[in-house]
């Protein structure tokens, strides 16, 4: 097919997979119904040139004909209050607060703080999203220690660190710390009765 991602690389996912559906339709409809019904039934996306650098790109406008998701559930986000004081968002919003100077964060302890994010079990964007927040309230004067109820509340609309399950064992932990622990016993018994 013509159409493909190289080709359109420089479009983000959605403006891809919009142009590829409407491929998809073009084709499908040219082969099974006569043109003029393809015309009425298919509603075509808006479209708008756009000068990027030298070359011209297509730009979608309008995104009415996507089909909307069935599940309304993943078009809102999940909002999950802060009720623990070792929730990973707030240990990260703590951080960034802490790490903050004279309203600005250098970037090694940006680095650090996203390092962080992942070992608190945070998506990258959800620990950027967290920075971002605490660092342009830094910007705008507010101190970063004084975390205000409108940040608290931004900082819920992120979606929280998965929890794991308090019961789950790794029993392969368990078992290679029993193993190594009766190797270790064996080799002191060994060398005690060489003596």
């Amino acid at each position: 097919m013509w159409f493909d991602r190289a080709r359109f690389g420089h479009l983000d996912d959605d403006a891809f997979d919009a142009l590829h559906d409407l491929a998809k339709q073009d084709t499908q409809s040219k082969d099974d119904e006569p043109v003029e019904q393809s015309k009425q039934q298919s509603v075509k996306p808006k479209h708008e040139r756009e000068k990027v650098g030298t070359d011209s790109v297509l730009k979608l406008t309008d995104f009415s004909h996507l089909h909307k998701s069935r599940n309304p559930e993943q078009n809102t986000p999940s909002i999950k209050p802060i009720k623990d004081p070792h929730d990973g968002r707030w240990v990260l919003a703590v951080r960034t607060a802490e790490s903050i100077r004279h309203g600005q964060l250098e970037p090694e302890k940006h680095q650090r703080l996203v390092k962080l994010g992942k070992l608190l079990g945070l998506s990258p964007l959800d620990s950027q999203r967290i920075i971002n927040i605490i660092v342009e309230h830094a910007q705008r004067g507010i101190d970063p220690a004084q975390l205000t109820r409108q940040t608290f509340a931004e900082l819920e609309q992120t979606s929280p660190p998965p929890m794991r399950p308090a019961g789950r064992v790794n029993w392969f932990f368990v078992g290679m710390t029993t193993l190594l622990m009766m190797l270790i016993e064996f080799a002191a018994l060994f060398a005690w009765f060489r003596k």
